[in-house]
């Protein structure tokens, strides 16, 4: 028997002081971002199950459309907004910088919300650095309050700069990066 009150387990429920701390954070976040030159997408919960292979070992939530395609629950935001964005920037007709401020779900029932930044522009990573770092701050000074929700934070940014120099340093073919096989 499941009572009206009950959640799944590994999903999330914020009220009172953890919504408005939640809120606050991504509005902190969102902020420092907006000042930098980034743009906010959000991408669809679902996607065809091809484009969630489990690339970082998560298992995805599947189910299926109205034909019979087998589509899941989004569990990486990364893949889904470069895969969306890059028909665009073929065309210059979008901007470079993205972020995004979601839940992405994982098998069976863990959401987890997640802040990604990704800077598709070929230049000088130090400001992309120092983006980040501000982002951090911010996050950090919510991570302190014994009461807050923030338990386990994950930023993730991309930047094509940072695969160039993982490939300089480590003597690995960029090609690696590409095909995800890092």
């Amino acid at each position: 028997m499941i009572l009206s009150h009950e959640i799944p387990q590994g999903c999330k429920l914020y009220f009172g002081k953890d919504a408005k701390v939640k809120r606050e954070l991504e509005s902190l976040a969102s902020a420092i971002l907006y000042q930098n030159g980034y743009e906010e997408i959000i991408t669809p919960t679902f996607a065809y199950l091809e484009h969630q292979r489990d690339i970082h070992s998560r298992e995805v939530v599947r189910t299926n459309n109205q034909f019979n395609h087998q589509i899941a629950l989004r569990n990486d935001s990364t893949i889904d907004t470069i895969r969306l964005l890059a028909p665009h920037l073929r065309e210059d007709a979008i901007g470079k910088r993205w972020f995004y401020i979601q839940p992405i779900f994982i098998y069976p029932t863990t959401e987890v919300h997640q802040i990604g930044v990704e800077n598709l522009e070929n230049c000088d990573i130090l400001p992309f650095i120092e983006m980040s770092l501000q982002v951090l701050n911010g996050i950090t000074n919510f991570t302190k309050s014994p009461d807050s929700y923030c338990k386990k934070i994950f930023l993730q940014l991309s930047n094509v700069k940072i695969p160039q120099i993982c490939a300089e340093i480590f003597g690995i073919p960029l090609s690696a990066f590409e095909k995800i096989d890092v």
